[in-house]
């Protein structure tokens, strides 16, 4: 490489200052369950929560071919992930866990040996919010997730020769859409 080209990747690199770059470890997730069920909390704001996946986006495509030319992709609609993962640390007395699993327990309900599904999708569902935060903690961007429910309440893992670390629950949330602001 040519000291010209090295020169100018340098002056493209530290064109970046280094407090812009977002960081992995500062973000906030806020989980907000439908009203209508009637659950322990009707909002909740997690410090506990040590990881998170910031939602992907997928584009449908339909392959067309034009005048025996190779086929090209064409987009059109956008796909959401539908699913993020929450890595939460729980408390002594298990509140997190037992939110989650008792909205799970009001969405499908067990009546006489008969499993019932609730009505209404708006009566099930919540919000999550994950934000993406600065140095100083304050808010960059985040992304709503809408009409959110957790679709899965993952096993705990306990072990005697793991003496000093903490218990740890993922929680993986279903969502339909998301809004980016």
């Amino acid at each position: 490489m040519s000291a010209f080209a090295s020169a100018a990747i340098l002056r493209f690199l530290n064109s970046f200052p280094l407090n812009t770059v977002a960081r992995t470890n500062r973000f906030s997730v806020y989980v907000q369950p439908p009203t209508g069920l009637g659950l322990q909390a009707s909002s909740l704001a997690y410090t506990y929560i040590e990881s998170v996946d910031m939602p992907s986006m997928t584009l449908a495509t339909e392959e067309y071919e034009l005048d025996g030319k190779p086929t090209i992709k064409v987009p059109y609609k956008k796909t959401p992930a539908g699913t993020v993962t929450l890595g939460i640390r729980l408390e002594e007395d298990g509140k997190t866990r037992n939110v989650f699993k008792e909205w799970q327990s009001k969405i499908i309900t067990t009546t006489n040996n008969q499993t019932y599904f609730r009505k209404y999708y708006q009566e099930i569902t919540g919000l999550v919010t994950i934000t993406q935060l600065d140095l100083q903690l304050k808010p960059t961007f985040s992304v709503t997730l809408l009409n959110a429910y957790p679709l899965t309440v993952d096993t705990i893992q306990y072990d005697w020769n793991d003496m000093n670390n903490y218990v740890k629950q993922n929680v993986t949330i279903g969502y339909y859409d998301e809004v980016y602001s």
